[in-house]
């Protein structure tokens, strides 16, 4: 997958798709057989803002600074659990972004540009390139795809 791994100056940061976390897949086997107690906080700090980004994506433009509020913690220190366990911001809205992009699409219930709405882009030629960035393919096409192989769930 396209920006999984991220060379970062004199330490290597890798970025893990949020799948792996959720269904407990350990992304670097023998590495980190049981985790320590901090980075499973920090990998818990990491689920919490996913799942806020999530909630916060059809109403508001989530920004780190607002989260991290919501979360109680400085912005530091939220950038800190994060990149101790191999994720940026942007990253991580960026997977949630996608997740939610194709959930949305191959549901059929919304139009390209209502679902561009609700994750949180101003123009939806903006998340026409994001999504063909994810998948490949312009979203109007994966909806179609998706319609004729019997995958949406809009009657």
């Amino acid at each position: 997958m396209s920006g999984d791994y991220h060379a970062h100056q004199v330490s290597t940061l890798v970025h893990v798709p949020v799948f792996l976390i959720d269904n407990g897949i350990d992304p670097a086997p023998g590495l980190n057989a049981a985790p320590t107690p901090k980075a499973a906080a920090h990998l818990e700090t990491v689920r919490q803002l996913r799942d806020l980004i999530h909630d916060v994506l059809p109403y508001e433009r989530p920004t780190i600074e607002r989260l991290a509020r919501r979360l109680h913690m400085s912005v530091r220190t939220l950038q800190r659990h994060m990149r101790d366990v191999g994720f940026t911001f942007q990253a991580l809205l960026d997977e949630v972004r996608r997740q939610s992009a194709v959930g949305l699409i191959e549901s059929g219930k919304n139009s390209v540009t209502e679902t561009a709405f609700q994750l949180g882009y101003s123009d939806p030629a903006h998340f026409t390139r994001a999504f063909r960035r994810w998948t490949g393919i312009a979203p109007s096409e994966f909806g179609r795809v998706c319609r004729l192989r019997g995958h949406t769930t809009a009657g």
